[in-house]
């Protein structure tokens, strides 16, 4: 049979150059092969010296007819069927440059599609290439070529790296680790030099870092291999090669560009730990069974044979003037490449030239100029954002920590502060309220008093002006100023008698004595008039339009009694930053802290029911968190207005700090209190982040749980997640329902009777095709128990009181379900509850990152409300279960828990998120990594129909999400400036 290979350029050696060269080698054992590429240099010389034909004009083989062309790379692929417009095409596509490997747009009569992975013969079915014209062309090794000589070390020596492009924070990762351990390092690259005995490197490494299908040649030597990516930081994959994950990485065609794992130093070193001699002596027999050249070339055989004998003859026509601009536009493309080919060779020649080495010292000197000129003016923008933030109160804390933990911490905090305090400035100048002159001249039909309450002790004058004219200058006009004053000194006196002459609608009383801030505050309620009442702190402005925000959504629903709102902070330069952008009403995450803060405007009958603020010495400090929380017991009407109308002072005033600094314990009784008023027990727990709290509710008479897990074969994973269950779990009173879908593997089954002999577990079938919804909809009327967990086969248990953190939750009356916190493997989190972009997009959030993150406003670290969580662990009673109908059989495969949460939310019960149930949820860490093209249309389908089901949410936006928030990321920070 005469082959006709094609390859664009034979250069430098690459991965499909070295793909071309093994299978020419092999296939011209038996066959006439000519290799073509319009750019020949050391490559096609080193070919031509093994034997192998190599042209760079097919015109010279016009006579020789190919019987079969196996195309690799669009443009060469297009010249050979100019020149053979009748010969059976095969064409090759690794996918990783899309200029040269997607086939042509023209119709060139290609007979088949070899594609590498399964993400590869995904692109090309986008391409609108026909499934069954696509197969699967895998990976190989010259096992002969590629054998272990050297023998490999007991314990780990030395490492080698072998990628086209090492980016430069992976290598210093990687080098860092080597020098920890005492290892010897080198590096080579294919396409970065030519290293024609790269076989013998490898012999000389006990562990090959590899980029991509190097990965196998190294496994072919023997040796331990680790794959990772090709973007700064990250590795793929997991890590180090073994039975466990060789065949996922195989169907990604053994490229870390497949992947996005972010490692550290830590992760490198735990990885390098792993090494065991005897991986590489199985890499070698993994290679042989499965990526063996020889089997691939038997395949390719076949696949030339089935396109020459059972093909009919193309009597392909294409345009003369189509041709030519082919030709013609390939040629350009080639005139292209010359002249970077030259350029780099003079670039070559320039450096390694005396002049340039000469003048070195001068090049240095002009770019340390250059460097130090940027420096500064980095500077002078980060001193003015320190400026702008910094808290003179911290500056004790601050040395402190400098001395523990020295500078370079404290300096990567500024930096991230800085930076911040940069983008909401941006933001602000893109949000801010340029419609004053139209509220101001707005008549309302519903237009109460709203009665703004100021209690005063001695701020400093400027910052109390500043405070008062906030009020005066609101666009809203019926408002009035109730002030009381607790002895300040004649200064302060002076400045508000002024005020009151000023503007009739500013009340005054100087009070005899300071009754401490919650007293004070009660004086200053007896002097209000007005049907609202909102608190400003003495030395806080209000954003001048916070009145009419107020008033307007008043005149939407007047039947609201209690108001807040967004609100940020203000430096020592009355600067704005920190933004808090907060949730809709979510009375468990009040309970996790006071995230309400301000600017709360209430109906003053409902503060006289609860009587105000609590004077006691016991609720010091924390006397506006139990207002907030016995308001919440006395009246569900209320509303939050996502937009910052109020500016907290970061920088209290010494005085106000003596009345209004938060007593941890304090808070602590007023939130057992509330619990207690509202006919709960528990128990409330501080936590690591100052003024947050976790309340741990008893667990009435030790009710049953069932756990219901669907699984189909999955050994490995659902292994760790049975024995996960059985060996960690605290709780003791539940039972395991194994619904087993449709398994086929003996090892399954054998596991299963082996499971049969724990009592607390039963094992039910399945018999019909693979749909989530309907699987555990199956299982529910088998459970006897009033508890649920839906739990996902690849999910491993790790903290032991994971069911006691959850059911606390389930067994209140309000709560309708309750989600987990879940991992990846390496440690970033998964899952910390659903967020549902009003864009039509539904995501977890803070995914990706680190477990110990506390995220925004530490909202990864406590326990809080969403609008759904996965049913990958979650929990729910069984009676709501069957009260909105179970799982909706239509959702098969993806957003069945989102309908799932949404159905239990409309009928008025709480979704509630623990971080306090954590667990590993082995899923792809990346996006898609699995997606074949019948998931990508059960995807599309299902989200179509989600997003039509709850379009009202989609189109309003989800209420435990601010939408000032980003639309793109998962981390909650802000929305992209418009």
């Amino acid at each position: 049979m005469k082959i006709l290979l094609t390859n664009y350029r034979l250069t430098m050696l690459g991965g499909s150059e070295l793909f071309t060269w093994d299978i020419a080698r092999e296939l011209a054992k038996n066959n006439e092969v000519f290799i073509y590429s319009p750019f020949c240099g050391d490559v096609a010389q080193k070919m031509q010296k093994s034997g192998l034909i190599v042209i760079d004009n097919l015109g010279k083989i016009k006579s020789e007819k190919p019987d079969i062309i196996h195309a690799h790379h669009n443009i060469p692929a297009l010249q050979a069927r100019h020149f053979f417009p009748e010969v059976p095409m095969i064409f090759l596509s690794h996918g990783i440059i899309p200029f040269l490997e997607t086939p042509p747009s023209i119709d060139i009569n290609i007979q088949m599609y070899l594609a590498v992975s399964e993400e590869v013969k995904l692109n090309l079915i986008s391409k609108n290439i026909p499934a069954e014209k696509i197969r699967i062309f895998r990976n190989f090794a010259d096992t002969e070529k590629f054998r272990p000589i050297t023998p490999i070390n007991e314990k780990l020596k030395k490492v080698l790296i072998i990628a086209s492009h090492v980016d430069g924070k992976t290598l210093n990762l990687i080098k860092k680790t080597c020098r920890k351990l005492n290892l010897k390092l080198d590096v080579i690259g294919k396409t970065a030099k030519c290293v024609w005995d790269v076989e013998k490197y490898i012999n000389n490494a006990d562990l090959v870092v590899a980029l991509g299908r190097s990965a196998i040649e190294a496994m072919s030597c023997g040796r331990v291999v680790m794959v990772y990516g090709n973007s700064a930081g990250v590795i793929g994959g997991d890590g180090i090669i073994t039975e466990d994950n060789v065949e996922e990485l195989e169907k990604n065609n053994f490229s870390g560009r497949r992947y996005n794992l972010v490692y550290t130093l830590e992760n490198f070193i735990n990885e390098f730990l792993k090494y065991k001699p005897e991986i590489g002596f199985n890499n070698r027999k993994i290679v042989l069974t499965y990526f063996n050249l020889k089997d691939r070339i038997d395949e390719l055989l076949k696949i030339y044979r089935h396109c020459c004998y059972s093909t009919p003859s193309c009597g392909l026509f294409i345009p003369e003037k189509e041709i030519a601009y082919l030709i013609k536009e390939t040629k350009t493309v080639e005139i292209m490449q010359q002249c970077v080919m030259q350029k780099e060779h003079e670039l070559q020649k320039i450096l390694a030239s005396k002049s340039w080495k000469i003048t070195a010292p001068f090049r240095w000197t002009k770019k340390t100029i250059a460097e130090v000129n940027r420096k500064f003016k980095r500077t002078f923008s980060f001193v003015d954002g320190i400026i702008n933030i910094i808290d003179p109160g911290k500056i004790k804390k601050t040395f402190i920590t400098i001395k523990q933990q020295g500078l370079r911490p404290l300096a990567k905090k500024i930096s991230v502060e800085v930076q911040s305090f940069n983008t909401y400035k941006a933001w602000i100048e893109q949000n801010g309220n340029k419609a004053i002159s139209y509220q101001k001249n707005t008549k309302f039909a519903y237009a109460p008093r709203i009665s703004i309450i100021i209690t005063v002790f001695n701020p400093p004058l400027r910052i109390l002006k500043s405070t008062l004219n906030s009020v005066l200058n609101q666009t809203y006009a019926n408002w009035e100023l109730c002030i009381a004053d607790a002895r300040s000194n004649n200064n302060v006196k002076k400045i508000l008698e002024e005020y009151a002459k000023k503007d009739a609608r500013i009340k005054v009383v100087f009070l005899e004595e300071n009754k401490g801030i919650a007293g004070n505050l009660n004086e200053a309620l007896k002097i209000a008039s007005g049907e609202f009442i909102g608190f400003v702190d003495h030395d806080d402005e209000l954003h001048l339009s916070a009145a009419y925000e107020i008033i307007q959504l008043l005149n939407t629903n007047n039947d609201i009694d209690f108001i807040y709102t967004d609100e940020d902070k203000l430096s020592i330069m009355g600067k704005r930053f920190s933004p808090h952008f907060k949730p809709d009403w979510s009375p468990d995450m009040l309970r996790s802290f006071n995230y309400i803060g301000h600017f709360a405007v209430i109906r003053k009958n409902v503060i006289d029911k609860i009587g105000g603020f609590k004077i006691e010495l016991e609720y010091k400090g924390s006397q506006d968190y139990d207002l907030l929380l016995r308001l919440s017991e006395q009246t569900q009407k209320i509303e939050h207005i996502p937009k910052v109308l109020y500016h907290y002072r970061a920088r209290k005033c010494q005085n106000a700090d003596k009345t209004k600094r938060v007593v941890p314990e304090n808070a602590q009784k007023v939130l057992s209190e509330h619990i207690h008023r509202l006919g709960l027990k528990g128990k409330v727990d501080f936590t690591d982040f100052s003024g947050h709290y976790r309340i741990r509710y008893a667990i009435d008479n030790n009710p049953a749980v069932s756990i219901i897990i669907p699984n189909k074969d999955n050994l490995d994973k659902f292994r760790k997640c049975i024995s996960s269950v059985l060996n960690k779990s605290t709780y003791k009173n539940y039972e395991i329902f194994i619904v087993d879908n449709q398994s086929a593997g003996k090892e399954i089954f054998e596991y299963y009777e082996e499971l049969r002999k724990t009592h607390k577990i039963r094992i039910l079938n399945h018999n019909k095709p693979f749909n989530f919804s309907a699987v555990n909809n199956y299982a529910v009327p088998l459970v006897g128990s009033e508890y649920l967990i839906f739990l996902n086969n690849d999910t491993e248990v790790i903290t032991p009181s994971w069911i006691e953190s959850m059911l606390e939750f389930a067994q209140r009356s309000d709560v309708g379900a309750v989600g987990a916190k879940l991992y990846y493997p390496n440690d970033t989190i998964q899952h910390a509850g659903v967020i549902i972009w009003n864009n039509g997009m539904i995501n977890h959030a803070f995914r990706n990152f680190h477990k110990n993150q506390p995220g925004y406003m530490a909202r990864t670290a406590i326990i809080q409300n969403y609008s759904a969580v996965t049913a990958a662990c979650m929990m729910t009673k069984k009676s709501i279960f069957n009260e909105v109908g179970g799982f909706n059989e239509n959702f098969a495969v993806y957003y069945n828990d989102i309908d799932f949460c949404l159905r239990i939310r409309e009928k008025g019960y709480l979704i509630i998120w623990t971080p306090y149930a954590e667990l590993y949820h082995h899923e792809s860490h990346t996006i898609g990594r699995n997606m074949t093209e019948e998931k990508g249309k059960t995807l599309e389908r299902e989200c179509l129909l989600c997003r039509k089901k709850w379009g009202s949410i989609f189109k309003k936006g989800d209420p435990y999400y601010n939408p000032n928030l980003s639309l793109t990321k998962e981390d909650f920070s802000l929305r992209s400036i418009r």
